[in-house]
């Protein structure tokens, strides 16, 4: 499990005035990781260009460069004026050893370039990328190169908001903590490979204040096989009740039967089943005319237009889905403490409207 974070710049701030670091030590290692995939990813000699903005962002871009000259050429385009302190003394430095600031009326696409690197906004973003430098990212974002985010593609907000005309990476490095705005549903074809890198403090060091959570696989904990004198009956019958759309209930059930149920029933709701004319079940998957002998029941999903009396499952555990949140007895399984209810948000706004009715 991994803490996603809505707003990182109090890290940085924390970094430098409470525990001692300099901004230019940051970059520094923010600057190394980007270099280092690079390294990774692409061939020695091979050409990189930089889209810097005048932030922060476009100084972990433009040392990146610095350290990459004399493997690759290296070149850089300045996108805004008036730089902040750190790019321009990390401008003038990669200057001094070789790296070529390009003049953009000079080149009609970025075709000759191996990679581009996007330094233009970084994660402090909000409102629209402006029509000049959305123009540049629509010229990069239609080139082949292999194309590299620093923490945050340029046009996505912290929280996810995505602009129109925003940067589409192949990587993203995500400086220090991971942003949540990286995994919202908007910007998960814009970010690519997410890598996390270390700026020399450890993540333990962080406030966790207005943090969320990554679930990842290795969290999922499934039934203990460690007794092997067991059958199929030791593990729990789980039921799922088949509405008018016969899929979603069979996709339920396989989810049941690897997530480890030791058995798995279907319980046909419905003579009109719609999507096809009979179901095909996994062999392991058993059909049941009623809930007896249930140790816990999804239902909801598929649903349709079926009316059943779903009360009498109340004192059973329920996970609940789709359809059952249009329903006026979805308010008695939101006050059980044995339902877990799973709405996206549609649904989850018709049961805020039933619930406050109710």
């Amino acid at each position: 499990m991994k803490r996603l974070y809505t707003n990182t710049a109090k890290f940085d701030r924390n970094a430098v005035e409470i525990l001692g670091f300099s901004e230019l030590v940051l970059q520094e290692n923010a600057a190394r990781a980007v270099a280092d995939l690079v390294r990774k990813e692409l061939k020695i000699g091979t050409k990189i260009l930089a889209l810097c903005g005048k932030g922060n962002n476009a100084s972990d871009a433009i040392a990146a460069l610095r350290m990459l000259s004399g493997e690759y050429e290296c070149g850089l385009i300045l996108l805004q004026k008036e730089l902040n302190r750190n790019a321009q003394i990390q401008l003038n430095i990669a200057k001094n050893i070789g790296v070529n600031v390009l003049d953009l009326d000079s080149l009609s696409n970025f075709s000759e370039f191996d990679c581009i690197i996007d330094g233009i906004f970084g994660s402090g973003f909000c409102g629209e990328i402006g029509e000049k430098i959305a123009k540049i990212i629509k010229i990069a974002n239609s080139c082949s190169a292999l194309k590299v985010a620093i923490d945050i593609p340029s046009g996505i907000s912290e929280n996810g908001i995505v602009a129109d005309g925003a940067f589409r990476a192949d990587f993203t490095v995500c400086m220090g903590a991971l942003k949540l705005g990286l995994y919202a549903d908007a910007a998960k074809d814009l970010v690519g490979q997410i890598v996390q890198a270390n700026l020399g403090l450890c993540e333990s060091k962080f406030s966790f204040d207005d943090s969320d959570f990554l679930v990842l696989l290795n969290d999922l904990i499934l039934p203990s096989r460690d007794i092997e004198n067991v059958n199929k009956g030791d593990f729990g019958h789980a039921f799922i009740a088949c509405g008018q759309m016969s899929g979603a209930a069979q996709i339920a059930a396989n989810s049941a039967l690897r997530m480890g149920a030791g058995r798995v029933s279907i319980v046909t709701l419905s003579q009109n089943i719609q999507g096809s004319s009979s179901l095909n079940l996994d062999p392991q998957i058993m059909l049941n005319s009623s809930f007896y002998g249930a140790d816990s029941v999804a239902f909801g999903m598929g649903l349709g237009e079926v009316e059943f009396d779903f009360m009498d499952l109340l004192k059973k555990p329920c996970v609940v889905d789709a359809d059952a949140f249009y329903r006026s007895w979805i308010i008695e399984f939101a006050k059980s403490d044995k339902a877990i209810l799973t709405p996206h948000p549609k649904e989850f706004s018709s049961l805020l409207k039933i619930c406050k009715i109710g």
